[in-house]
């Protein structure tokens, strides 16, 4: 199979291993909003676009998206190196269910705005991964709440196999080896990469799944 063409998800993960990362807290609250909403395989599908945890890509907006999870959130921009960077919401300890794990939310940016909020940043920094991370300034904040949700990462604490995924989702279209360590099972309908990592998170990446698509 060629090389799998993931859109913006890879992008996305890439400037999120920072707060993958991170560790969770001891005692997570439970989410109750994110329990009312389903769990990461009750995805619905709508115009070209998918709906899961309660957030519609593509049509949920910032403010949309830290109202249905109304909880604790860090908004940053992270930046890995010679890349603009990526706009994300992250939740350290999201509970979908009863399954914890790490959600983050990619916010659909263009270069400009995002060189913009860089350049009006209120602090910056660089992480021991060699990515920046900027913390926007509160008079930033406002210009940012109509912004859409481009992307859902959801990096559950249980690991995951390719049964239990074919249990909940069915058997995946595509596959592909990332290396001997990291496979994708895509499901295009759905908008939908599984990583599975035997070294390190398995990811559930999620976009539109008119935005999803193979060469």
């Amino acid at each position: 199979m060629k090389k799998t063409l993931f859109f913006v998800i890879l992008f996305a993960v890439g400037a999120a291993i920072y707060f993958l990362q991170l560790p969770s807290a001891v005692e997570p609250v439970v989410d109750t909003v994110a329990t009312q909403h389903g769990l990461p395989w009750q995805i619905e599908l709508r115009d070209g676009s998918s709906r899961v945890f309660g957030i519609t890509l593509g049509v949920s907006t910032l403010a949309d998206a830290t109202t249905v999870i109304n909880r604790d959130f860090e908004l940053a921009i992270l930046a890995k190196h010679k890349q603009v960077g990526a706009l994300e919401i992250f939740y350290r300890d999201f509970m979908a269910g009863q399954l914890q794990g790490k959600l983050i939310l990619v916010v659909d940016v263009d270069d400009a705005l995002l060189t913009s909020l860089i350049d009006g940043a209120a602090s910056g920094e660089m992480l021991d991964n060699g990515t920046k991370k900027f913390q926007l300034a509160e008079q930033q904040l406002a210009s940012v709440q109509q912004l859409l949700i481009r992307s859902i990462t959801f990096a559950p604490t249980a690991r995951l196999d390719r049964e239990m995924i074919e249990q909940r989702f069915g058997v995946a279209p595509f596959t592909e080896a990332a290396n001997e360590s990291v496979n994708h099972y895509l499901y295009p309908e759905l908008g939908l990469d599984i990583l599975i990592d035997d070294n390190g998170k398995d990811l559930l990446e999620y976009v539109a799944p008119k935005k999803f698509g193979l060469p």
